[in-house]
């Protein structure tokens, strides 16, 4: 059987990174499905990498990945490619905004035949918990703008997803802030997407890392994934 490999990207993830490595093993486990957790930590100050490989101990399938360069959320996901052994791989953010339990059923979509699998708040039973209007206009307005380039997506902006491994192969990544999902949609080496619906819920523990920095770089990206598909379409 085709197994998973599972990014969590974490920058000062100290009181949710073991909550999530558990769920994740005993979520996966029950399901039969063979896999991997690959943790790739920004050098948290707050000692998020040591405290997740103390439960190297327990489980033999984690990875913890420590970067001090070139940080950011998409950058960190681009380097636990490196290090993913299956060949479908998953991201997670650990703060639990995204529910590991849907994880399976992302797998069966992959195991259909989808080639990407994004995650959607916005079809379906899809909702978000927890945000405040303006954080809300700002996602809304995110997606609106990623649609431009890349349509048929309901929710391009999403961090919650799982591909095959051949998506990103050779594929020409230059992520930049949080929208590493984005770039794999405007990049990637994709026939067949597909959706899930889900419940995001904000963070319960832990700061949120959105400021004027990720917006700046959202837009950036925004003209790069463009740059990308005009060169192509004139190649």
């Amino acid at each position: 059987m085709t197994g998973i490999s599972v990014i969590i990207p974490t920058y000062n993830e100290s009181e949710n990174v073991v909550n999530m490595i558990d769920i994740l093993e005993d979520v996966l486990t029950k399901s039969s499905i063979k896999f991997e957790i690959v943790v790739v930590d920004d050098d948290s100050p707050d000692g998020t990498a040591d405290i997740a490989r103390k439960k190297q101990e327990l489980y033999n399938n984690l990875k913890v990945i420590v970067r001090t360069t070139d940080k950011g959320l998409s950058q960190a996901v681009v380097e636990g490619f490196n290090h993913c052994s299956h060949e479908i791989i998953s991201v997670i953010d650990c703060d639990f905004s995204h529910p590991p339990e849907l994880l399976p059923v992302f797998f069966n979509k992959i195991e259909d035949g989808c080639d990407v699998v994004f995650g959607t708040r916005y079809a379906g039973s899809g909702e978000i918990q927890g945000w405040g209007l303006k954080r809300k206009l700002i996602s809304r307005g995110a997606t609106l703008l990623a649609n431009i380039l890349v349509g048929g997506s309901t929710d391009p902006v999403s961090g919650f997803f799982m591909m095959k491994k051949s998506v990103v192969s050779g594929s020409d990544l230059k992520p930049r802030g949080y929208k590493i999902g984005l770039e794999i949609l405007g990049k990637g080496n994709w026939n067949k997407y597909c959706e899930i619906p889900y419940v995001f819920r904000n963070r319960e523990v832990g700061e949120s890392k959105l400021g004027i920095k990720e917006i700046v770089d959202y837009i950036f990206q925004l003209f790069d994934i463009a740059a990308y598909k005009i060169k192509n379409m004139n190649s």
